[in-house]
């Protein structure tokens, strides 16, 4: 299963928030986490190999075992594959090719034959966008800011996403049930902001000592979305 996170609003949490699904994914199954950006390279502390994901972007063609060799090993059961090359440089290189971007990397990311999380961030780029749209599921991840939903009901990503992730803050007006009934999408799970969460992202310990509270939430949207859950303990757990 091939899932994308993205967020209308930089600073929503989607990095956090796909690191934690990726980590409650692997219990079920061997997962692949995919960063075009760099952030979850640093927060699952990865030495950022030279040859990553836009590297696969700027290929004009991909050869059968190509996210095995970029693809570098963060515990027996969970892989990641970096960002590689810059970004910027191939969405102009690449501009203009059209869904077949997005062909191109879902065949190689489903010949992984495991979960596959991707960090799409803002959702912005040519292959961010084609990725997206032939993904199994697209979720939005999202605080209960009224200028994020602005910027939401106007993003493109809206209207293929299965649903909304809320990370809520303590002090807002809005609800989660607000979140998912302004942007008439599915509520997937909700965590709320907690400073131990931001302590164990800012000691680089998230990785080895999750927030259970997170993770939890997680493999509930995992459920929602009907990803495989053998191994993944009742939602009422």
């Amino acid at each position: 299963m091939l899932i994308g996170f993205w967020s209308p609003k930089g600073g929503s949490g989607v990095s956090t928030v796909a690191a934690a699904c990726a980590l409650a994914a692997r219990r079920s199954m061997p997962t692949i986490v995919v960063d075009p950006w760099g952030d979850l390279t640093a927060l699952f502390a990865v030495p950022p190999p030279a040859v990553g994901w836009n590297d696969l972007v700027a290929a004009a063609e991909l050869p059968s075992d190509a996210l095995d060799r970029i693809a570098v090993e963060v515990d027996e059961r969970l892989r990641l594959v970096a960002p590689g090359g810059s970004g910027h440089e191939v969405e102009r290189r690449r501009t203009g090719a059209g869904s077949q971007v997005g062909v191109d990397l879902q065949a190689a990311l489903r010949r992984a034959r495991s979960t596959v999380i991707v960090d799409l961030g803002l959702g912005e780029g040519a292959s961010a966008s084609a990725l997206a749209t032939t993904a199994d599921a697209l979720v939005c991840v999202i605080r209960p800011c009224y200028l994020a939903l602005r910027r939401a009901l106007a993003h493109p990503l809206l209207a293929p996403s299965n649903g909304v992730f809320v990370v809520e803050e303590p002090g807002r007006a809005l609800t989660a049930n607000d979140v998912a009934s302004t942007l008439q999408r599915r509520e997937l799970g909700a965590v709320s902001l907690r400073p131990a969460i931001a302590r164990s992202i800012d000691a680089g310990t998230f990785v080895l000592r999750p927030s259970e509270g997170i993770v939890r939430a997680a493999e509930t949207m995992l459920r929602r979305l009907g990803c495989p859950a053998e191994g993944l303990r009742s939602v009422a757990s």
